[in-house]
């Protein structure tokens, strides 16, 4: 299991009005040893806070100082319970230890 952090503006938790834009982050580690495996896809699904609307266009994925490019390593999935699901499908290709900004 990896651990993963989600920061509201670069914080634990902030108050934010209705309709004003914040900037969050997910972050996590690429996972080790991922050699022993076929094919390894890494997943994110993500559950908005009621009222909260996320802009899916906005969303980018970095590994350590790299930026993927949506459609060829990542995808983004609205889903129809109101949760999207970010997954890195070039997991393998990324080096073992870095750090995975969402």
């Amino acid at each position: 299991t990896t651990a993963v952090t989600k920061k509201v503006n670069g914080k634990d938790a902030i108050t934010a009005s209705v309709g004003q834009t914040v900037l969050y982050t997910i972050t996590s580690n690429v996972p080790q040893n991922m050699q022993y495996y076929n094919s390894y896809s890494y997943t994110y699904t993500d559950t908005p806070f009621a009222g909260q609307t996320v802009n899916l266009d906005s969303l980018t994925v970095k590994v350590g100082n790299k930026s993927l490019n949506k459609g060829a390593d990542y995808t983004v999935t609205p889903n129809t319970n109101g949760t999207f699901t970010v997954t890195i499908i070039s997991i393998k290709r990324q080096p073992a230890g870095a750090v995975i900004t969402v």
